[in-house]
């Protein structure tokens, strides 16, 4: 057998394979998060909603009210920019005179409830003056809540599991392998 036939023999199984062992691009849907008991240590709380969208944030409406340290403030879509990497979420107004980040305990990827998290390593909090970040007012509790996804949209979507693939990889190449030795 020349070449040519070997190349040919072998193009079926290295295309299935090549198809297995591409990971396929999953898309989540759009989660919206319910911040619930969000206090921060000088009597202030955070109220409002957030909603992420395949680990990007894509809009939030979010009060901050008055406590002794810093004012009422509300961070919005259309008055602020916000950004990750998730789970730390930063929100920040387009002066950049405030900043909030708030930190969670995991991806913000699946509904849930997921907590804020709030060691001094970890630390979520809000503060005035930004870059310096002068008048900080630390989060001493709450979380983020979500039920469910964006009306109308699908949860998650289904992957072959790494295992499946291998096997099917192997079994490929021992198909081949048995294929060339009859040949032969």
């Amino acid at each position: 057998m020349d070449s040519h036939e070997r190349f040919r023999g072998l193009a079926l199984p290295t295309a299935i394979a090549v198809m297995l062992g591409t990971a396929w691009n999953a898309s989540a849907a759009p989660i919206t998060w319910q911040l619930e008991g969000v206090t921060f240590d000088d009597g202030g709380l955070a109220t409002g909603t957030f909603t992420t969208d395949s680990g990007v944030l894509t809009s939030w409406d979010i009060l901050t009210s008055g406590g002794k340290v810093l004012p009422a403030l509300t961070y919005d879509t259309l008055d602020s920019d916000a950004y990750g990497p998730l789970p730390d979420v930063h929100f920040m107004t387009l002066d950049s005179v405030r900043y909030l980040r708030l930190h969670f305990a995991a991806s913000l990827s699946n509904p849930g409830t997921d907590p804020l998290l709030t060691s001094p390593i970890f630390t979520s909090y809000e503060c005035g003056n930004s870059p310096t970040c002068s008048n900080i007012r630390e989060v001493t509790a709450g979380e983020a809540i979500a039920g469910g996804v964006t009306a109308g949209e699908v949860v998650s979507v289904p992957e072959p599991p790494v295992a499946a693939l291998f096997g099917a990889g192997l079994l490929g190449l021992g198909f081949i392998r048995r294929r060339s030795a009859a040949q032969a």
